[in-house]
């Protein structure tokens, strides 16, 4: 009884160690900010309160300057190849990371990858809007994750709708261990330091204005936001709208140019402006100094644009995708996906209260202490998900 009782309990062989892989890109920014934001969160741990983690990262890649996060963290180290000796003295080389026994996010299936690989799914987007892809594409999305799936021993989804997906285009792989870790949008201090009035004066933005931070993408509903705003100048409403983000979708070159030619045929030019990818502590001051945010996309894995409302208190309006309704932002206010009209009635009804009210921002050191809660909250999560794929490991 006692042997098996050992054998039950025991504990693992090795101390948990983290490797993280640098996600996204330029290609796509929401995935190379998911990284950042849990850099910072696990820098708001007690480093005697956190296993060693490793950020193994490509210069070519990192848009968000994670590298040097990492550099300035007590938390994160940053990897890179070792020499190393075998056991019989013989030189070769490794990493820094060898002892890792968890690695995430693995988005491939190759049979190279991390002993205890943590896989991760962004979205299902290309089985629920196919004609936003090539056939290419959706042949290619379906055979890579047959194969990750194939290999795969612990699967990591942003949400509870993204689970559902799985489960139904999925179903032979149902048995698979399968946690929801849903991200948080986490500041720096730094963050919050500049003051926005003159940033935003550097932009040349007014005063009150909508703000939609979405890259121009097919799915992310700039044509519904455009036609809402048309609607509403027809009824003498004139919204200003400041949009951020690349005004290029990696799988078209024609959609930036149609959504610019249906601005010009709605006679939006003079109301829209375009700021492109601009560094991201500017951005955030175009956040605090924004009247009312928008998100209209037709479809999200988990929305950064959401989250970042949530962190900033900012009010927001929403398409309601399930994705959104499960993120549930405390000031969102919900219109049904892919209506112009909906989009209309919600963002009139507020703008004309945003009229009404005098403009001020949220205290900075409300926002901070927020945001540390969050930030922990967001660590221990992460750590919590470690932790089960590493029992799985030991096992």
């Amino acid at each position: 009884m006692r042997r098996l009782f050992n054998k039950v309990f025991r504990r693992p062989e090795k101390p948990l160690g983290i490797l993280l892989y640098l996600t996204g890109g330029s290609h796509w920014l929401g995935g190379a900010q998911y990284a950042r934001n849990l850099i910072l969160a696990l820098n708001m741990l007690s480093p005697k309160k956190c296993p060693p983690v490793f950020l193994r990262v490509s210069r070519k890649r990192d848009v968000t300057g994670l590298e040097a996060l990492a550099r300035g963290s007590e938390i994160v180290s940053v990897d890179r190849p070792v020499a190393k000796w075998t056991t019989q003295g013989a030189p070769t080389s490794g990493w820094l990371s060898d002892g890792c026994t968890v690695a995430f996010p693995e988005k491939g299936g190759n049979a190279a990858t991390h002993p205890m690989a943590i896989h991760w799914i962004p979205d299902f987007q290309y089985k629920h809007y196919p004609e936003f892809f090539t056939e290419e594409e959706r042949r290619q999305r379906d055979a890579g994750y047959e194969k990750l799936l194939q290999s795969c021993r612990f699967l990591v989804l942003s949400s509870k709708a993204a689970r559902k997906d799985f489960h139904a285009f999925f179903p032979k792989y149902r048995h698979l261990a399968v946690e929801v870790l849903s991200f948080h949008a986490i500041l720096e201090e730094a963050d919050l330091a500049p003051d926005p009035r003159v940033v935003l004066e550097h932009l040349n933005l007014p005063d009150r204005f909508l703000y939609c931070a979405n890259q121009m993408w097919q799915h992310k509903g700039h044509d519904v936001l455009f036609d809402a705003l048309a609607q509403l100048n027809s009824q003498g409403l004139e919204i200003p709208l400041v949009c951020t983000g690349s005004l290029e979708d990696y799988r078209t070159s024609e959609f930036g140019q149609a959504m610019l030619a249906k601005i010009t045929a709605l006679n939006l030019e003079q109301q829209i402006r375009f700021l492109g990818v601009i560094p991201r502590r500017d951005q955030i001051q175009v956040y605090r100094r924004a009247s009312l945010l928008v998100q209209p996309s037709r479809f999200e894995g988990w929305s950064t644009t959401v989250e970042e409302a949530r962190t900033l208190r900012k009010t927001i309006v929403l398409s309601d995708i399930a994705t959104h309704q499960e993120q549930a932002p405390p000031q969102g206010f919900f219109f049904r996906c892919g209506d112009p009209d909906s989009l209309a009635g919600v963002l009139g009804e507020k703008w004309r209260e945003i009229l009404a009210t005098t403009p001020g921002e949220i205290d900075a050191a409300e926002l901070l202490h927020d945001n540390t809660k969050r930030g922990r909250f967001f660590a221990q999560e992460f750590l919590a998900v470690c932790q089960k794929a590493h029992a799985i490991a030991c096992s």
